[in-house]
């Protein structure tokens, strides 16, 4: 004899599996490899890309102490498609994190990439870092 107990656990199941999968395919969805890494030790430099490809750039940042890095670009040349924030092992105020900004690039040129490091939300102007560098698009 089937319980009704027994029928909800399998359907609970069955969507937990569904769910499981789902999640799945919208994270692999989200995950983009990029096709050129800048990091911030690369700050002043030039990369060439070609229309279509993704360039990543990697930031590091106390994001505990409330600064963080924001991009400037030229929407007309670069497109961001994605960020992601990579936390440091120590799950501290003062740890290190990784901000990573990708960006599609979508047509042929010469475009400036600036991000400044600071707390957003201040009225008062302090950037604590800056970080620069240049896309040739061809």
């Amino acid at each position: 004899m089937i319980t009704p107990g027994w029928r909800i656990k399998v359907k609970g199941r069955k969507f937990a599996a569904c769910a499981c999968m789902g999640l799945l395919v919208l994270l692999s969805a989200c995950s983009i490899t990029p096709d050129i890494v800048v990091t911030e030790k690369e700050s002043g430099k030039t990369f060439n890309a070609k229309k279509g490809e993704v360039v990543e750039i990697r930031l590091l940042g106390q994001l505990g102490t409330g600064f963080s890095w924001k991009a400037a670009i030229d929407s007309e040349y670069l497109e961001q498609v994605g960020s992601d924030v990579l936390t440091g092992e120590k799950q501290e105020t003062s740890g290190w994190d990784t901000q990573i900004f990708q960006f599609k690039a979508l047509k042929e040129g010469s475009t400036n990439v600036k991000f400044l490091y600071k707390r957003h939300w201040e009225k008062k102007e302090i950037v604590k870092k800056e970080f620069n560098c240049t896309v040739i698009i061809k």
